[in-house]
């Protein structure tokens, strides 16, 4: 069975939500809480890891791209970490590579918030 648990935690002041396999409604509305929560506590810079993930569909794609212009309103951002290719794909044809930066590491998306001049 493939897990659902959403971990975060905080490097410098980016907040990484680890993803599980599945991103099925019920787990991107945590998602989406964990966001909010974020965004609302002025963190708004997120990275979502997407190393896990296996599945996703547009709904779960549209809630994520909900979120960044909040984030982008508060001064951060939302990057995306390394996806699957079959994940990929699907952010893709979403439109969503458009609106976000896909990362292949940590550093790098770090990197990229601490370029960003306000």
């Amino acid at each position: 069975m493939a897990t659902t648990a959403v971990k975060s935690k905080e490097t410098r002041d980016v907040v990484i939500i680890e993803l599980p396999e599945v991103l099925d409604y019920p787990t991107v509305n945590k998602i989406r809480d964990i966001m909010n929560k974020s965004i609302d506590m002025g963190k708004p810079k997120i990275i979502l890891d997407f190393t896990k993930v296996k599945e996703i569909n547009s709904t779960g794609i549209g809630i994520i791209i909900s979120r960044v212009r909040r984030a982008r309103e508060k001064g951060g951002d939302i990057k995306i970490l390394k996806p699957k290719t079959e994940v990929r794909k699907i952010i893709e044809v979403m439109g969503a590579d458009k609106i976000f930066d896909i990362v292949n590491n940590i550093e790098e998306g770090l990197s990229l918030f601490e370029m960003k001049i306000d």
